[in-house]
């Protein structure tokens, strides 16, 4: 895979933060997929590079890991509650002193987003009743790419209260919406063949 070159943001800017998720422990990996090398770049440094010229702010949500300390780095709001631990740390960030607009999350094995969907992360205004935009594919919907508003906070504090972790599960509680992308978009890397897979 080529590095994304870095681009110059759209014309008409934008201010919308963007949680990177790479807190995650890479179990089927066997190793910390954050630091796979896609030729020079770290997976991480990979994300990055390609995402910034599109969103105001880049904040690590990285489970207390130190990854690169030029961008705000958050805990697990939760300790071991999965992605969904991420997501709290996420609204609780975007929903204190802010405006309390809508925030992007993409995990950071998620490497193959379009720049018409990031522009769409970055500029989408859902409809105000809507409390999360997932993105979606023929075959696939993926909670961890998407926005989300920071009034879900309640919900998720109490869910995750009750024991539960799972992600798409959490998502029935809410009022979503999609956004349709092709499906090699959605490819994440969960292990060191789907690593091997991505084309080059």
């Amino acid at each position: 895979m080529q590095s994304p070159r870095q681009t110059e943001p759209d014309s008409a800017g934008n201010s919308r933060t963007l949680y990177l998720l790479c807190g995650g422990n890479s179990t089927r990996m066997g190793t910390d997929k954050v630091m796979l090398k896609l030729n020079d770049l770290t997976l991480l440094e990979y994300q990055i590079r390609k995402v910034r010229p599109y969103f105001g702010e880049i904040v690590l949500l990285s489970a207390g890991r130190m990854y690169d300390s030029r961008f705000r780095s958050l805990p697990d709001a939760l300790p071991d509650a999965g992605p969904l631990g991420g997501l709290l740390s996420a609204c609780s960030d975007a929903g204190a002193g802010r405006s309390g607009s809508y925030f992007a999350v993409i995990a950071v094995d998620i490497p193959l987003l379009s720049p018409s969907t990031l522009r769409f992360l970055a500029s989408a205004q859902p409809d105000s009743a809507t409390d999360a935009v997932t993105l979606k594919s023929a075959q696939n919907q993926q909670p961890l790419a998407g926005l989300y508003h920071p009034r879900i906070e309640p919900k998720l504090r109490r869910f995750l209260s009750e024991g539960e972790r799972k992600v798409r599960l959490f998502l029935n509680q809410l009022t979503c919406d999609y956004h349709q992308v092709t499906a090699g978009e959605l490819k994440n890397i969960n292990s060191m063949e789907d690593f091997n897979d991505i084309p080059c």
